[in-house]
């Protein structure tokens, strides 16, 4: 099994943040626009189609900026570059900044492990979208999500170069409105 370096940043604050990670990865960029890593973007602006090496997520009083393999040396830097954040319209002060590397393992388990998504999933793009509406049963509504979060998957799998050898199975798969 591939073990993926990683570094985790994590910026608390006093307030519960009202933003998504989309606002926070635009405050960085703002501040470091001419490197692919943290924008995802070349500079003649065109997206980068690869797994990113940086992340942004926001989780209650949290920003987190995950780096991982390529993405570690620029998130760590990072780290000590900002006192605040401003996202949308708001300051944030930062209270605590938590650094942690780890390896993380990536590949098939010999035992079903329960993941559970912190945020919403969203499954559909406007062409699989299309696909959905078509089956009138949930099952393979159903079937048609497990097949696209096997598809994720492997495109993370292959976005940092970890070879899948085995099927990929997606046991259960509960849905919440």
């Amino acid at each position: 099994m591939k073990r993926v370096n990683e570094i985790r940043v994590v910026l608390e604050t006093d307030q519960k943040v009202l933003a998504h990670g989309n606002s926070l990865r635009g405050f960085i960029s703002k501040h470091f626009p001419q490197n692919p890593l943290l924008t995802n973007h070349m500079e003649d602006g065109r997206t980068i189609y690869i797994f990113p090496r940086v992340q942004y997520r926001i989780l209650e009083n949290r920003a987190i900026i995950i780096g991982v393999e390529e993405g570690i040396d620029v998130v760590s830097a990072l780290a000590d570059h900002f006192d605040y954040l401003e996202l949308g319209s708001k300051k944030y002060p930062i209270l605590k900044k938590i650094v942690t590397k780890q390896k993380v393992p990536v590949g098939i388990s010999p035992r079903m492990i329960s993941y559970r998504f912190l945020k919403p999933w969203l499954a559909l793009n406007k062409n699989n979208y299309s696909r959905y509406k078509l089956f009138d049963n949930f099952h393979d509504k159903k079937q048609l999500l497990r097949n696209i979060l096997t598809a994720n998957l492997l495109s993370l799998a292959k976005g940092i170069e970890a070879n899948i050898l085995e099927n990929i199975v997606v046991d259960r798969l509960e849905l919440r409105p």
